[in-house]
């Protein structure tokens, strides 16, 4: 397992798991009962369009729905326990903390706050995720406070049904990358137990985690 920096291990983390959390597929082609999209425009100009048909198709990309309502899924608060593998057989390295989950507008987006100390330093991090109508993916947000960078996410569930996959992109300072491919996984064994995977692609097709979060949920 190749090397991977704290920097972006950290980053998305927390991240990367508040986009994944309890996510269903909007998309028809990738999870059943997926809601019709309304046809596409033929012209760019709204002048074009008859206002009524606007509106339906804004509407439609504005009502929360199921897909929604499953993010309420994660709201509570976890005891996280993060594993990171460094160097090639090089023992793990682990860390503990804590990450809360709730509601910024009920039934539309949840924040996630996180704190989890990183080799004896204060590490605190806040992500927003919603799912997008119009793109029908769940999309995440995530900044911290070790870091000046926004790392964005989106996708959606597997052919499985039950296991959400996301793609994204990092800088990497520490290597002069730019704009390097990630893949999270999330998985959820039980309500109260969910499972985390970064992967970095750029290592290639086998042995790509670098780094997996466990969250218990707290009673």
């Amino acid at each position: 397992m190749r090397f991977a920096p704290v920097f972006a291990v950290a980053v998305l983390a927390a991240g990367s798991l508040l986009a994944a959390g309890s996510a269903i597929s909007q998309d028809a082609k990738e999870g059943e009962g997926a809601p019709k999209a309304p046809p596409a425009f033929k012209g760019a100009d709204p002048r074009d369009h008859d206002p009524a048909e606007m509106q339906a198709r804004w509407m439609e990309t504005m009502i929360p729905n199921r897909f929604h309502e499953r993010l309420g899924n994660r709201i509570g608060t976890w005891d996280v326990e993060m594993t990171m593998w460094m160097a090639p057989g090089a023992p793990p390295s682990k860390a503990k903390g804590v990450s809360t989950v709730s509601w910024v507008f009920p039934g539309r987006w949840v924040r996630e706050e996180t704190d989890i100390p990183m080799m004896g330093q204060p590490w605190k991090g806040f992500g927003l995720t919603g799912y997008d109508n119009y793109k029908k993916k769940y999309v995440s947000t995530w900044i911290d406070s070790m870091t000046t960078a926004m790392i964005v996410t989106s996708g959606n569930l597997a052919k499985d049904g039950a296991t959400l996959v996301m793609y994204g992109a990092i800088d990497e300072p520490m290597t002069g990358e730019h704009d390097k491919a990630i893949k999270v996984v999330w998985r959820e064994p039980s309500a109260d137990v969910h499972q985390f995977e970064l992967h970095d692609l750029s290592i290639g097709e086998t042995e790509t985690l670098v780094m997996k979060m466990d969250y218990v949920r707290r009673k």
